[in-house]
């Protein structure tokens, strides 16, 4: 079957979403004899459809692993009566204002337009919401009957998630892949068809395979003394970062005794802002943060061979890869205790959650779980115990490769 991949960026771009498209992508290829295309853009992150000041790849096409990649060229400017608009849209709430705020968004290319209307395929994948290739998919299927499957992404209690155009979208899919239940639970309490949803966790992770010892891990990251708290994941202000920090001051402050690296892609125009953060604490906090920044996976194997706690401090989120790829390495993890992280870890169990956005109560929990070893051990276990049921790579690829025949053939 020919497969063809609509996603707003692919490797070496930074993200969940992009990662989970490759694999999806190089499995349909290499296992199941699909042909696939990926359509995509040329930009590194998503912060480079607005800005002229972020690095992009070379558009054109290639070949990697079996896989043709089309990356096209993205426009950052918006021409002057659009802005008008939109900034009216937002004031009077014109009609069309969520897709002009799609549109806003990005990723703006004609030519990846033209290339998700008329690149022939048996099925087209759409990922991820909120941006505007989801909405140029659409328009390929009501305009030209192409068969789309969407893989959402989806970040419940966000406002650029939650809102009708986005609904209406999902409900004229021929197939919604859900990352988790909670996405499932919402979308068919807003009228998508529970016969063409499935919820299936994103095949991305692998066990791995080349852990290192924890004492030799710290070794090579020149940590002598101390705990390591680790985040890795994209580098944006989405992904609450601060919060973080300000929680790991309070617990150095209570006594704690750790270093934190911060570590993802740091092709974001929030990274400067971060560091400039960062600096301007005091030096006996400052000299216990690290960032680390567009590392290659043998320097994450290194980081999550190391690290005593993994926290994710989102406010936004659809899954939380690397809180499953830290479940995967048998590290306790904690999250900001947000709605749809609720369906994924059983508080007490497989990993804390603090209370939503507080700092007072991140360091708590970091103090309990770096301070007790029988909870740090149990939290560890269940969480690589929820890995092995839930997220297994390989049998996740082939369940989203049953589906997609399923929804072609239907």
């Amino acid at each position: 079957m020919k497969i063809a991949f609509a996603v707003q960026n692919y490797p070496p771009a930074f993200g969940g979403s992009e990662f989970l498209v490759k694999n999806l992508a190089e499995n349909f290829t290499s296992r199941f004899g699909h042909k696939c295309v990926v359509l995509t853009s040329n930009a590194y992150s998503c912060d480079a459809f607005n800005s002229l000041d972020c690095p992009k790849m070379p558009a054109g096409i290639t070949a990697e692993a079996g896989v043709t990649v089309r990356r096209f060229n993205v426009n950052p400017e918006i021409n002057e009566f659009v802005k008008k608009y939109l900034a009216l849209s937002d004031k009077y709430n014109f009609p069309f204002n969520e897709l002009a705020r799609m549109y806003k968004r990005g990723p703006r290319s004609l030519d990846m337009f033209k290339a998700i209307i008329s690149e022939e395929c048996d099925a087209l994948i759409l990922t991820s919401f909120p941006l505007f290739h989801i909405g140029m998919g659409y328009i390929a299927k009501k305009l030209f009957d192409k068969k789309i499957i969407i893989n959402g992404s989806f970040h419940i209690n966000d406002e650029a998630y939650e809102n009708e155009l986005n609904r209406m979208i999902a409900r004229s899919a021929d197939g919604y892949v859900c990352n988790s239940p909670a996405e499932y639970d919402y979308f068919t309490g807003y009228g998508v068809n529970s016969d063409k949803m499935i919820v299936i966790p994103p095949a991305v992770i692998d066990l791995p395979a080349d852990k290192l010892c924890k004492s030799d891990a710290k070794k090579i990251l020149n940590i002598s003394s101390g705990k390591l708290i680790l985040y890795f994941g994209q580098i944006f202000k989405n992904k609450n970062i601060e919060l973080l920090i300000n929680g790991f001051c309070k617990f150095i402050e209570n006594g704690g005794n750790a270093t934190l690296i911060i570590a993802g892609g740091g092709f974001s125009g929030y990274y400067n802002i971060l560091l400039q953060i960062i600096n301007d604490f005091p030096d006996y906090i400052r000299s216990k943060i690290i960032i680390k920044i567009n590392i290659d996976d043998a320097e994450k194997n290194i980081l999550y061979s190391a690290a005593d706690v993994y926290v994710t401090p989102t406010i936004s989120e659809s899954l939380g890869l690397s809180m499953i790829e830290a479940w995967a390495y048998k590290i306790p993890v904690m999250a900001n205790g947000i709605d749809q992280l609720k369906y994924i870890i059983n508080n007490g169990k497989n990993g804390i959650l603090f209370e939503k956005n507080n700092p007072d109560r991140l360091a708590d929990g970091l103090l309990e779980v770096l301070n007790n070893r029988g909870l740090s051990e149990v939290l560890a276990e269940e969480g690589h115990y929820e890995f092995m049921k839930k997220y297994d790579k390989n049998t996740n690829i082939e369940k989203y490769d049953e589906f997609v025949r399923k929804i072609i053939n239907a």
